[in-house]
């Protein structure tokens, strides 16, 4: 009986030795969970703190643009274009935020102005000259057969530009002046007889102002314009 007695009492230091190692493990595990909480806390409020900051720069950035694009006429309808297409990409962000949004309608108002403006006082181009190709072979004929080396070879390119015309006699009118605006003409002449005149005097003075076309697109009449 004392043996007994004798071996449990040597195990309660034990025992109680144990509870006491279980109880500070138990304390390190709630300190360093703790502990691991704050940081991750700390860590989640510091991005969205950095998150909120990048934000704010962003919509300062893209203000200060919308700003810009307020601050000077739109030259023309290239420079139009090119601001309308830098607010689309700025609306296609999709940025909640009442001023930035206030400054969006603002620059949508003011292009639109300008778009009208600009429709208003846009002049027209003049409409295509449907025979600019024609009056540039006819010109660098002209100057080929007063520059031609010999006779032979300006008569073959009067013969290669006389295909051109309706016939031999076309008429061929010379301005010598457009004083107010009035045309002023030399004595009328005939195409086979202007070309004769470029190989005779191996000049070509006048370029082609305008051209008359037939019904078969042949030249059925020339007007010349004095050029020195």
């Amino acid at each position: 009986m004392r043996t007994t007695l004798g071996t449990v009492s040597s195990w309660v230091p034990v025992a109680r030795r144990l509870l006491h190692l279980s109880l500070l493990a138990m304390l390190a595990l709630t300190v360093v969970g703790g502990t691991g909480c704050k940081s991750k806390k700390k860590l989640l409020e510091e991005q969205a703190r950095a998150e909120a900051e990048a934000r704010q720069q962003q919509i300062a950035q893209l203000s200060s643009e919308l700003q810009a694009m307020m601050s000077t006429p739109v030259r023309d309808m290239a420079d139009l274009e090119a601001r309308e297409d830098r607010l689309a990409d700025i609306r296609a962000l999709g940025i909640d935020d009442a001023g930035l949004n206030a400054l969006i309608d603002r620059v949508v108002a003011f292009l639109a102005s300008e778009r009208e403006r600009l429709t208003r006082t846009v002049t027209p181009e003049p409409p295509a000259d449907p025979h600019a190709a024609l009056k540039t072979d006819l010109n660098s004929r002209f100057d080929r057969i007063a520059s031609a080396p010999n006779v032979s070879t300006a008569n073959a390119m009067i013969t290669s530009t006389m295909k051109l015309f309706s016939a031999g006699d076309t008429p061929v009118l010379i301005i010598i002046s457009e004083a107010g605006g009035s045309p002023d003409y030399d004595r009328p002449t005939t195409v086979e007889r202007y070309l004769n005149y470029l190989k005779d005097q191996k000049r070509s003075p006048n370029q082609v102002k305008e051209v008359k076309l037939d019904s078969n697109g042949k030249v059925r009449e020339l007007v010349l314009i004095k050029t020195n």
